[in-house]
């Protein structure tokens, strides 16, 4: 999947996500994710979200369990 940001994402943005944001919320902050894995284990699903600005040097990985943020890093974020 392959979006076409209208704003870049920003660090400022990326720091107001919190553990346990939803999906849809992270996704009305940043945009639909330009790349998504989703498995099922056990009853447990597990997403991994990547939010990339244009020059495609600077990006968010998100991680979502169950649908909230459970882990986040970034990198080249302004």
């Amino acid at each position: 999947m392959k979006t076409d940001r209208k704003n870049d994402i920003t660090l400022d943005a990326y720091n107001k996500i919190t553990t346990s944001t939803s999906y849809d919320d992270v996704n009305k902050q940043l945009g639909e994710p330009n790349s998504i894995n989703e498995s099922v284990f056990s009853g447990t699903t597990t997403l991994i979200a990547v939010y990339m600005n244009k020059d495609m040097t600077q990006f968010a990985t998100i991680t979502f369990t169950n649908n909230a943020v459970s882990s986040k890093t970034e990198t080249n974020l302004k």
